[in-house]
């Protein structure tokens, strides 16, 4: 059953399981008992699999192969040039590229406002090991020189952030969004986002692409406001084998 699945190291070290992922976009019938026999003979605890919808419209082969739904993928894309380059901030939020080091502030608004994502979905997840996930994450964006961490301030404390990585390729793509709910509809994911075009604009790329949850209907909606339209939908199923 090669080129089926691949095993995958940092899930597995940082969740105390072994956790593979299927690499086909689409399992057929006759593809689940391979996929079960393989993970059977390398003891695998949990597989991931993103199935690409556009391509298959069975919807019950996954249940009842023992497949969870955990979370439906949505992917937006949006064209920069199609779009005015204005910045518009409010009066009080300062906006800037995180560039001294990273700030605690940070990781307290992951921790409270980065839910409903499939590993807080899937329970069988150590929680508090899904927030460290996420931290480990905006550590990384940090320090990848690809990427960029914008942050929003208030009177010098952070209200919010995006990540966003700008590769060699002519697209920008957005990791991580968060905003302090108790700083909400003041404008900031407007002026975070402006800036990611902005900077997205100055480093030549023509698109920016962000996935989001199906079930996130402000979310979409926020980036419908600026012009990304759904391109793209999938479906990520955990598999428990223990």
């Amino acid at each position: 059953m090669n080129g089926f699945c691949k095993f995958l190291d940092w899930d597995s070290e940082h969740y105390k399981k072994r956790i593979a992922q299927v690499k086909k976009p689409v399992l057929y019938r006759s593809d689940f008992k391979k996929v079960d026999h393989w993970c059977n003979t390398n003891k695998i605890d949990c597989l991931y699999y993103l199935k690409d919808l556009l391509n298959n419209n069975e919807s019950d082969i996954e249940e009842l192969n023992n497949f969870n739904l955990v979370d439906i993928r949505v992917e937006l894309n949006l064209k920069i040039d199609d779009l005015p380059m204005e910045q518009q901030y409010g009066n009080e939020i300062k906006i800037s590229s995180l560039k001294n080091k990273i700030r605690n502030e940070l990781f307290a608004i992951s921790d409270r406002n980065i839910n409903n994502t499939r590993f807080y979905n899937d329970t069988n997840f150590d929680q508090d090991l899904v927030k460290i996930m996420y931290q480990i994450w905006l550590k990384k964006s940090y320090n990848d020189p690809f990427t960029t961490v914008v942050i929003a301030e208030i009177k010098n404390r952070i209200v919010g952030f995006i990540t966003f990585k700008h590769g060699h390729e002519e697209i920008s793509t957005i990791g991580l969004v968060a905003i302090d709910k108790n700083y909400q509809r003041l404008g900031i994911g407007k002026s975070i986002m402006n800036e990611c075009i902005h900077l997205s604009f100055k480093q030549n790329k023509t698109r920016i692409s962000v996935a989001t949850q199906l079930n996130n209907e402000p979310a979409i909606k926020f980036y419908e406001r600026f012009g990304f339209k759904v391109f793209k939908k999938s479906n990520w199923y955990h598999k428990w084998y223990t």
